[in-house]
């Protein structure tokens, strides 16, 4: 069975975060291709995104690490950060469970990091569901001949 490429990038990006390295894991998200979105998909690649955000301890050196982000990427850090903010089903039940306190604090110090960088418009952006712009995310499999 194939995965699909988003598929490939969260394993990659999951990796990662078994080696302790945020960064990378972050970095590996940032860099696939956003062309079709799929609501499914989003919300994987978003809870991939939180987690990494999570994981970091936010200081003067995140600050460095998103210094080479280009504006796509600052606008896709910035919906995750928002749609990390979501409750999330309870498994088996219509009953929604509330992030975390502790990830709500860290989401919060990455938001005013990226808003310092990547200004309000990324916030308009996030929260018009306007980012990626355009499209979203892929699911077409890679050809490999």
């Amino acid at each position: 069975m194939e995965c699909s490429p988003l598929a490939r990038v969260l394993a990659t990006a999951k990796q990662a975060m078994d080696r302790n390295d945020a960064k990378e894991a972050i970095m590996t998200l940032l860099r696939i291709d956003l062309t079709q979105k799929n609501t499914e998909n989003e919300d994987a690649y978003n809870a991939a995104l939180v987690a990494g955000m999570a994981a970091i301890r936010v200081d003067e050196a995140t600050k460095e690490f998103l210094n080479p982000l280009d504006p796509i990427q600052q606008d896709l850090l910035m919906k995750a950060i928002y749609a990390g903010f979501k409750p999330t089903p309870k498994p088996g039940s219509t009953e929604m469970i509330p992030q975390k306190a502790d990830v709500c604090q860290q989401l919060l110090k990455w938001h005013a990091i990226l808003l310092e960088k990547a200004g309000i418009g990324a916030v308009v952006r996030a929260i018009s569901e306007r980012c990626p712009p355009p499209g979203g995310f892929v699911e077409e499999e890679l050809d490999d001949d």
